[in-house]
């Protein structure tokens, strides 16, 4: 598990042909839950990975009423890590939140 300290992430729903919508909120952490991947051996010795469980990325210190105030989903999540200085930014797809108000966001590639 991959974990980064934050003061804000910005969420992004891009549009064809139309400027992106965006919404930076405040957040403590994100932590990267990776893909799982299960690998098998076809005939003729032919190796395929099927994904089992998606990455996740939760993120704890999120208002979760912001989020659910979008009208498009996000589909690209960025930030900046205080530690190391630098930028990130993930493709992201469908979102759930916990009872404990932390918002998981699926993540694509």
């Amino acid at each position: 598990m991959r974990t980064w300290t934050v003061t804000e992430i910005t969420l992004v729903a891009d549009y064809v042909g139309h400027e992106p919508d965006s919404l930076t909120t405040p957040c403590r952490s994100l932590s990267l839950s990776p893909a799982q991947f299960k690998r098998t051996s076809g005939a003729g010795g032919s190796i395929q990975d099927s994904m089992v469980k998606p990455g996740v990325i939760s993120a704890a210190g999120v208002d979760a009423s912001v989020i659910l105030s979008l009208t498009r989903s996000p589909n690209r999540l960025t930030f900046r890590d205080a530690i190391m200085g630098t930028n990130e930014s993930f493709r992201i797809g469908q979102f759930s939140i916990s009872p404990q108000n932390e918002v998981s966001f699926i993540v694509h590639g």
